[in-house]
């Protein structure tokens, strides 16, 4: 397994790196997110480090209430390549609208980069529901 952005956590250069590579994803995925509504959501050029992982970047689309991050970290026996979840943020909060949201963790690596973008382009592209969602996050493959 070769890790992308190895030194994202300690090296501010590499962090901002990641964080360009991830927009640049984003920004390329096949329904051009940024000409359809998404904007960049929470993470951008904010560095919060925590239990050796680190928000890299996010994005919402205010108009359909749903939002997406990702999460790099290190890798260690204990974590999987990826994992995702859906949620919903600002539900009882100050928010005045709830943004269901994709939320993916992952060691960054080709493997788990290609599971990311699958993800995406369901939820960013297809608009699949939370319950198609989940039920693709069941089905990966995260090792």
């Amino acid at each position: 397994m070769t890790e992308k952005f190895a030194e994202f956590l300690t090296d501010l250069t590499t962090y901002h790196a990641a964080e360009r590579y991830w927009r640049e994803r984003f920004a390329a995925l096949p329904c051009d997110p940024f000409a359809n509504g998404w904007e960049d959501w929470g993470t951008s050029g904010v560095r919060v480090i925590a239990d050796e992982s680190c928000n890299i970047y996010g994005a919402v689309h205010r108009a359909d209430n749903r939002g997406i991050v990702i999460v790099m970290c290190k890798p260690s026996e204990a974590i999987q390549q990826l994992t995702a979840w859906t949620a919903t943020w600002g539900e009882g909060w100050q928010d005045t609208v709830p943004v269901d949201y994709l939320k993916i963790n992952l060691v960054h690596t080709e493997q788990s980069e290609s599971m990311a973008l699958a993800l995406l382009q369901r939820f960013v592209c297809e608009s699949a529901s939370i319950e198609d969602i989940n039920a693709l996050i069941g089905s990966l493959t995260t090792g």
